[in-house]
């Protein structure tokens, strides 16, 4: 999400894109709604099943957006336990036991039982790995003990709900804020603005107080009480900034401050491409002078321009062109592969379009160079994608395609492999070989001829309705779609690197923009549709339009089916919904 504040804006009043990015599925986790509360605001945005609320939108005074800010709200904790109690402080503390009676249709109900440490409740996991070691710092680590998990959000009174209702009757500034310090019970980044000219960011979330930081990188030992949280900080105290100099906010998961932030946030989340993206266009857009409308803030959420491929892909190139020789004789058949990829990435600077050739054989040779990493560090596929799919893992191998670059010859350890085991350069040879390897899995695919050498033909926008997508009676309920961008791009498209196809599975769900001089002056997107009925002509009707980056318009005096909720026991006023 990002605002621009109205000096900057051709209305004169900020303007507001939001794109929350989350796994597609159908039903989406989001519908558009719009609804008055009697004596209250009008509201339009997305809310959930069950929500009687807008969860980010907009009324006539406040707009917000929300992503995820990676605010480190956990922590994992080992444990040692028998039947009944578990080892703490030198001495046994008893367990505590909550019995569960779990439903199940056609069969005997299942009793089972839980159990909580004072850290929080035990996971049973059978292995864990600790990711520092790939990463350089820290030893791996086999954990064969349970594992309990103490979470922020595990708390006796949740005030979620009333935080979300204040954000939907926020009239100003010091109402929004003050519905963002009392839902604290989930990590998020809210960016807003207000009809009255003010812009924000503020960072939810309760953030326990650990001894260090880097400390929530690690299993914890569960039985050391100096490995216990002694508190949390303020809510108060929480990353946030109102009407910055630069007049504008950006969040896109971006890093919210310096390693030396006082409660450490700034250390465990990392920049994003995306975020570089918005803010460059927006600086861009400001030097300008002219006034920042709707319509960029539309061109914003539909840029599929990848900021790191602009910056490793020449690198990678180069590094191809100097080592190929090192590793493949020049009558080869690998040598000639080479150069036939090669020679089609010419002139290209980092654009996903669909039908983009070099977009299609740069992220395919990407995913390919992150396939040849780690295998023998991480056997297991599960372990292996959650290091790949991560951000940290993008900067990683980009410091390291930088490094290679500079002739450093480091982390052969992470490069080594059963096709390079006795090559003393095991990551140049990884380099080179995945563009080998990249050139044969596109020939193979979409042929030899490189007018079907299109990254849309490969890369297939996934809506999955679980669980008929993976039934009989999928092609009556899934959906695909051709896709631009990739996982760095503002308009995301999330892929699985570990698994040999490109249907990507994460993307913008819902999609707002809005200027804050009027209510009617917002534009909406689901990404599939409103119902999860396959006979429903809502069931997809978004799609094609969501794909192509189209909005729909807010309306005023809308026909459709009104639903009007009521609380009688505590006597609430009616809420009246319209389906967008």
């Amino acid at each position: 999400a990002w605002v621009v504040h109205g000096n900057h804006t051709k209305s004169g009043y900020p303007i507001i894109g939001s794109d929350p990015h989350l796994a597609h599925k159908i039903p989406s986790l989001f519908y558009l709604v719009s609804y008055k509360i009697p004596n209250g605001p009008l509201l339009t945005g997305a809310s959930m099943p069950g929500l009687p609320l807008i969860a980010m939108g907009r009324n006539e005074d406040v707009a917000w957006g929300i992503t995820v800010s990676y605010i480190e709200a956990t922590d994992i904790y080992s444990i040692t336990r028998n039947t009944t109690h578990y080892y703490y402080n030198n001495d046994w503390h008893k367990l505590q036991q909550t019995k569960h009676k779990i439903k199940v249709d056609g069969k005997k109900d299942v009793n089972y039982i839980s159990y909580s440490t004072h850290h929080g409740p035990i996971m049973h996991y059978p292995s864990q790995r600790d990711v520092g070691t790939v990463f350089g710092v820290g030893n791996a680590v086999f954990m064969d003990k349970p594992l309990a998990l103490a979470w922020s959000g595990l708390k006796d009174v949740d005030r979620t709900f009333d935080g979300i209702m204040k954000l939907n009757m926020a009239k100003n500034l010091t109402d929004f804020i003050q519905g963002c310090l009392i839902a604290d019970s989930f990590s998020a980044s809210f960016a807003f603005a207000t009809r009255s000219g003010d812009i924000g960011y503020y960072a939810t979330g309760k953030v326990p107080i650990r001894k260090s930081i880097n400390d929530s990188l690690y299993v914890r030992n569960g039985s050391d009480p100096a490995n216990d949280w002694t508190g949390y900080y303020p809510v108060e105290n929480n990353p946030h900034v109102i009407n910055p100099k630069d007049g504008f906010v950006v969040t896109s998961n971006n890093k919210v401050g310096p390693k030396n932030i006082k409660n450490g946030l700034g250390t465990t989340i990392p920049t994003t491409a995306r975020a570089i993206r918005v803010n460059k266009i927006l600086k861009e857009e400001i030097r300008k002078g002219k006034g920042l409308d709707l319509e960029l803030m539309k061109r914003i959420q539909n840029d599929v321009f990848d900021e790191y491929a602009a910056i490793l892909f020449p690198k990678l190139v180069s590094l191809a062109k100097l080592h190929k020789g090192t590793f493949y004789s020049s009558q080869s058949t690998e040598m000639k592969e080479i150069d036939i990829t090669l020679q089609a990435l010419s002139n290209w600077k980092g654009d996903m379009s669909a039908n983009s050739k070099q977009a299609l054989i740069y992220n395919v040779w990407y995913k390919e160079l992150f396939n040849t990493l780690f295998t023998t560090m991480f056997t297991d596929t599960f372990e292996r994608e959650s290091i790949i799919s991560s951000f940290f893992a993008d900067h990683f191998l980009g410091n390291m395609i930088s490094r290679w670059s500079n002739g450093e010859n480091v982390n052969e350890a992470m490069c080594e492999n059963k096709e390079n085991a006795n090559l003393s350069q095991k990551c140049l040879y990884n380099v080179v070989s995945s563009l080998v390897a990249a050139y044969r899995f596109i020939r193979n695919t979409l042929g030899s001829s490189q007018k079907n050498w299109k990254w849309g033909y490969l890369n297939r926008k996934q809506f999955a309705h679980v669980p008929f997508s993976v039934s009989p009676l999928k092609m009556l309920f899934h959906r695909e779609r051709a896709a631009s961008g990739n996982r760095n791009t503002v308009n995301m498209a999330g892929l699985h690197y570990i698994k040999t196809d490109y249907k990507d599975c994460i993307g913008p769900q819902y999609r707002m923009i809005a200027d804050l001089q009027s209510i009617s002056k917002t534009f909406l997107m689901a990404d599939i549709g409103q119902s999860g009925s396959v006979f429903s002509t809502h069931y997809d009707d978004l799609l094609d339009d969501n794909v192509n980056g189209e909005y729909i318009a807010y309306q005023e005096n809308i026909k459709g089916d009104f639903l009007h909720l009521t609380n009688n026991q505590r006597k609430h006023s009616a809420l009246s919904l319209i389906h967008i």
